[in-house]
């Protein structure tokens, strides 16, 4: 057991073993990380929902006759809110994608991490160089919620279109 341990997790999985002692009811592994997703999708809408608002809202051209904001507080304003998804929300993909890359291979993970990472860089770069960069580049962290509801409607069991297509696995043993 602890070769076949020892070779999963070298291939960037975590074996968990079932043992034949009995857990009280809603403490096992599954329904542990089933809470946890559940948070990190209630942060990701609560954060999501405001940036996609602000983002839609600051493309108008009436957008700066009303608001006390300059296009530069409002891209930081995106920035701050953008930042706890992907890092907090988003980790387990970049773990998954980290987890592929070591063995040279790509699923899922790869596209939410590298196109989210990429769009969440470049508005740092558009920003911090104070450029007048489209909001659109907030857009991405979107997706990432997108991503994070399809994981917790396949935990719980919830049919999703794409779940027969997809090669994504969003098991808490692939993610340790």
């Amino acid at each position: 057991v602890d070769t076949l341990k020892s070779a999963v997790e070298e291939a960037g999985y975590t074996l968990v073993v079932p043992t034949n002692e009995e857990q009280p009811a809603g403490d096992s592994h599954k329904d542990i990380a089933y809470k946890h997703l559940k948070k990190e999708v209630i942060l990701s809408a609560a954060l999501t929902v405001p940036v996609m608002v602000l983002s839609m809202l600051s493309m108008l051209d009436s957008y700066m006759q009303w608001s006390p904001l300059s296009m530069d507080a409002t891209n930081r304003i995106l920035l701050l809110l953008t930042t706890p998804i992907l890092f907090i929300s988003g980790k387990r993909f970049f773990k998954g994608f980290w987890s592929t890359a070591k063995h040279l291979t790509a699923d899922m993970n790869t596209l939410v991490a590298v196109g989210t990472g990429s769009a969440y860089v470049y508005s740092l770069v558009a920003d911090s160089a104070e450029c007048r960069m489209s909001t659109l580049i907030h857009q991405p962290q979107s997706s990432r919620l997108f991503c994070s509801e399809s994981c917790w409607k396949q935990q719980r069991r919830i049919e999703h279109p794409m779940r027969s297509k997809s090669s994504w696995d969003c098991s808490p043993e692939r993610h340790g």
